[in-house]
């Protein structure tokens, strides 16, 4: 269709008004709802045969977008989805039980804003409630945890939840920093504490939590928005709901007349869903259904897996019918927990109304990866793992064993002797919790229609979102479905800055922080015919990447190959991934696969963590942050507060250590370690914790089970500023352990900043010189070294972003210095606080150094 220019500068001029209406509004309050391992397709409005009346209806008169992107799993999509950026950006490039360096910490890392952070220096109120699973699941630092991290209040599990009738140990429920309810196995009469007479089920808690947190926000004086992160763990394994709806959806499975709308077995209600989604054009048109594979995964090294394609999902006709009996109750348990999440979204939606909030509450509901496929095809094999075979098929209702016994399958594992969790036991371990049940592949499957793959796969079964957003007062288009647009979790971020009038700082707290990578999606959203120009989106999980740019998807399981084996799609008209066309566009391949090295490399994906030095530290002061020895991030001075540091403070004047322990022992020939210093810190950046050098330093080596001091060639250990202090062993030390034992100065504390084994040799260091061009050349290359990365230029002077101490300090260093005393005298000065001389001075350097 063509438009005149007059009919196009009036559309214009239309989006302008709208937008320009959109931002006028007072700040609306904000609720972004995340559901857990939720597939595409299970919600009414996606085409899904599961009772969720109140997302339905949110849908209707909001809008749907049939393109949003998680990360393919829940500890990185958390991070993407709190902080608009890339998950190893963020320091959860995989999970959060190991830390494997910069890029995968497994802790949300300080070089990040999170929405809550940000929202709160907007003014809102802001909250948490649910699931956060972006720190570490043992001994986490504390910047990242909820209550540090920008939540006014919070309500949350650090970790993985894993069960809903009680809270399983190491699993506690932390409100505002300290616990609320320990986690206890045992304890399976746990009650909920806001309603004593009814029994604790998490979906009903979190939801009460976060009540309570938007009813005092609405009822109190001063009157600020805010913010809600919900972050619910239904509808993730084990299947756990109320019985009451359980049995609902098995008397659907059992209605004829039911069966005959909606289907029977997953390969009949696959195709039946497949014609409502494109009768509700949530798919395009032409979609197919691709062929969908079994998986296992296969270990890669201790602490991270990789799904491995196996063989096609069995057909439901093929199998036995005590099979479909159990996979049909267990489909009946996970809906019940969606329907269950409804309900309570529903209580949540009648409360703004009834308190007047709802036309202003922008409320937007995503899940953070495709539906699972963990536990097997079925979801727990069952009769002692009779089907327990990576091979084993199903023809005409029996079973022929195939391939290799799967000697860990979930049946060994279970309570009840072997004989596995059955509809007729459901009783005896109605609230074992962890890893007891899932729904398995086969239904997964039908959860992530019309797409292929599951959670963890970058393809679209793992990382497409079912995604609702809803605001009257402001997104006027009513049951509206955004099909051209492609977002991902990294756009929630700066789209909730754009909706609460803000921008995104380079800096907080007096700390860089990374640039977002997402866009706003208000615009699209305020206007729903709206085009998108191309851009491209990356991803990386396990061994699994891809890479979008327009319609143009590269995708692989394998991205340890070289080269990579990537398949090609065109997503106008297969997101299905049917068609592979890798063959016959291999010009597109090669642009697109540099794209997604140089992301890789950008974003600390790689290298692998399977190719780096794995250490675990440890720290005499409890707590202290020994991932900041293992996150790859290099000083550039000993002031440099960018840097993540192992800091000994509240420890003054004692004798205090660290130490790594290797995965395997290793000849060891030297160490050199960067220490922190805070005393030449302008005024105002210090931060009375008096971390400085250190009074002295030995090294010892775990040998012949226990502690020795290491003989070293230097007579004493440095500690000296801005550079690693060496120690060179007189002979190679063989161990898997080692030590740095530090004597702090009286009353002082000390910190570090890094620590290498097997360093390299001292650089010479240039002499200074008598000579004035000699000694201003050396000076000029010291300084372009030091500094050069974060000088602006801005009308003849030049100032530091941030006025960052570690600047400070160098100057302060060379400001002693004869040659700049004599040939530059302005630049000297008594200050004890130099930020307010600072541009000056440094404007007087760099003026005579260019």
């Amino acid at each position: 269709m063509c438009l005149t220019l007059r009919s196009f500068v009036a559309a214009i001029l239309l989006f302008a008004m709208v937008c320009s209406d959109a931002m006028s509004q007072e700040q609306p309050n904000i609720i972004v709802i995340l559901a857990d391992d939720l597939g595409y397709s299970d919600l009414g409005c996606f085409g899904g045969e599961i009772k969720t009346p109140t997302l339905d209806s949110l849908a209707e008169n909001g809008l749907r977008c049939t393109q949003m992107y998680s990360t393919a799993r829940c500890c990185p999509s958390r991070a993407s989805l709190l902080t608009g950026l890339y998950q190893h950006q963020a320091g959860v490039g995989h999970m959060v039980y190991r830390n494997w360096g910069e890029g995968y910490e497994g802790s949300l890392n300080e070089n990040c804003l999170t929405l809550g952070e940000a929202l709160k220096s907007a003014g809102y109120a802001t909250f948490m409630s649910g699931k956060w699973h972006v720190a570490a699941h043992k001994e986490p630092p504390a910047h990242s945890l909820p209550e540090n991290r920008g939540f006014d209040r919070s309500t949350a599990v650090r970790t993985h939840i894993d069960s809903y009738w009680k809270v399983l140990a190491g699993c506690d429920i932390y409100r505002d920093g300290k616990i609320l309810i320990d986690g206890d196995n045992e304890k399976t009469n746990l009650r909920n504490p806001y309603k004593p007479d009814q029994d604790f089920y998490t979906t009903d808690f979190f939801t009460d939590v976060a009540i309570e947190y938007m009813e005092d926000a609405l009822h109190t004086a001063d009157e600020k928005p805010f913010f809600l992160y919900l972050a619910y763990n239904a509808p993730h394994f084990p299947l756990e709901a109320p019985d009451e709806i359980i049995t609902e959806y098995e008397h659907q499975f059992e209605d004829p007349q039911w069966l005959t709308t909606w289907g029977s077995g997953w390969d009949d209600m696959r195709q039946k869903k497949l014609l409502r989604q494109k009768t509700l054009g949530v798919v395009p048109p032409q979609q197919q259904l691709p062929a969908v594979d079994s998986f296992h995964n296969q270990s890669i090294m201790p602490g991270l897996q990789t799904g491995k394609t196996l063989i096609g999902l069995p057909a439901w006709n093929d199998l036995p019918d005590d099979v479909k009996k159990e996979t049909l109750f267990r489909r009946s348990m996970y809906n019940a927990q969606i329907t269950s999440m409804d309900d309570n979204i529903g209580r949540i939606v009648r409360m703004l109304k009834a308190e007047g909030a709802y036309e202003n509450t922008l409320i937007l509901f995503v899940s953070d990866n495709g539906c699972s496929g963990e536990m097997g095809v079925f979801g727990t094999h069952f009769k002692g793992g009779i089907y327990d075979y990576t091979q084993g098929q199903f023809e005409n209702g029996a079973f022929i064993p195939g391939g290799e016994k799967e000697m860990d399958a979930w049946a060994t594992k279970d309570k009840l002797g072997g004989v596995g969790y059955q509809k007729d036991n459901y009783d005896t371990w109605k609230k074992f919790s962890g890893w007891a049940t899932s729904q398995g592949q086969g239904w997964a499957a039908y959860s992530n229609t019309p797409f292929r793959k599951f959670k963890k796969f970058v393809h679209e079964g793992g990382i497409a979102s079912p995604f609702i957003a809803h605001w009257p007062k402001v997104l006027k288009s009513k049951n509206k479905i955004i099909s051209h647009p492609y977002f991902h979790f990294i756009d929630i971020m700066p789209t909730l800055l754009d909706v609460a009038g803000i921008q995104y700082p380079d800096h907080y707290q007096d700390k860089a922080r990374a640039p977002l990578e997402g866009t706003s999606m208000l615009p699209y959203l305020v206007d729903p015919e709206k085009a998108m120009s191309n851009r491209s989106l990356f991803w990386q999980h396990e061994t699994h990447s891809a890479a979008r740019n327009g319609n143009w998807k590269i995708v692989t399981d394998n991205d340890r190959a070289s080269p990579i084996d990537w398949e090609l799609y065109d997503l106008s008209n297969d997101r299905s991934e049917t068609h592979d066309i890798s063959d016959q566009h291999p010009e597109i391949v090669s642009v697109m696969d540099g794209e997604w090295q140089n992301f890789a490399s950008r974003v600390n994906a790689k290298p692998f963590p399977e190719d780096r030095d794995f250490s675990t530290v440890r720290s005499s002061v409890n707590g202290a942050n020994v991932s900041a020895l293992l996150d790859g991030w290099e000083p550039k001075t000993s002031s440099d507060i960018r840097v993540s540091r192992l800091s000994f403070h509240p420890k003054k004047g004692s004798t205090e250590w660290f130490e790594y322990e290797f995965e395997t022992p290793r000849e060891i020939t030297s160490v050199g370690v960067y220490w922190f210093d805070e005393a030449q810190a302008a005024a105002s950046f210090r931060n009375e914790r008096k971390e400085i050098l250190p009074q002295s330093w030995r090294v010892l080596a775990w040998v012949d089970n226990k502690w020795s001091e290491v003989d070293v060639r230097e007579r004493e250990p440095g500690v000296e500023r801005d550079q690693y202090n060496y120690v060179t062993f007189k002979r190679p030390i063989h161990t898997q352990k080692t030590r740095i034992e530090v004597q702090l100065h009286d009353e002082l504390s000390g910190g570090v900043l890094g620590c290498r084994f097997h360093a390299p040799a001292q650089k010479v260091v240039e002499p200074e010189s008598d000579d004035p061009d000699n000694e201003l050349q050396r000076i000029k290359a010291l300084a372009k070294a030091t500094l050069n990365d974060d000088v602006d230029e801005f009308n003849g002077y030049s100032h530091l972003n941030g006025n960052r101490p570690e600047f400070d300090g160098w100057l302060n260093k060379q400001n002693n210095k004869p040659f700049l005393q004599k040939s530059i005298p302005k630049f000297l000065c008594s200050h004890e606080d130099y930020t307010e001389v600072f541009n000056y001075r440094w404007w007087m350097i760099t003026k005579h150094l260019k």
